[in-house]
């Protein structure tokens, strides 16, 4: 085992499923993570996987102040749950490749 672990939900906003953020589209995220005040016991961060099933982890990142984390938007992924005494504070955008005709 990896040691990683993203709980799976059933609702669409819950970013501890594993899910891709578009699909057929020329777009990538934009991860920014903003607590200033992280400790490593605060958990948080991003994993991403082979396939949205999560079978084998391709690359994680911990929450770490200032720390980008950029990527394509079809490639599944999975937030971190923070510990329960803190509020995740983690903002995503998307942006278009060139030629592509879906707005974000």
């Amino acid at each position: 085992s990896s040691g990683i672990n993203a709980e799976s939900g059933n609702e669409a906003w819950d970013h501890t499923r594993i899910h891709p953020d578009c699909f057929g589209r020329d777009e990538y995220t934009l991860l920014v993570y903003l607590n200033k005040d992280y400790r490593p016991g605060d958990l948080g961060g991003t994993v991403w996987y082979e396939t949205e099933k999560g079978e084998s982890i391709v690359g994680s990142v911990m929450n770490r102040y200032g720390r980008l984390a950029v990527f394509h938007c079809e490639i599944p992924h999975s937030a971190l749950r923070t510990s329960p005494a803190r509020v995740r504070a983690r903002r995503a955008a998307h942006f278009r490749g060139e030629g592509s005709t879906h707005s974000c």
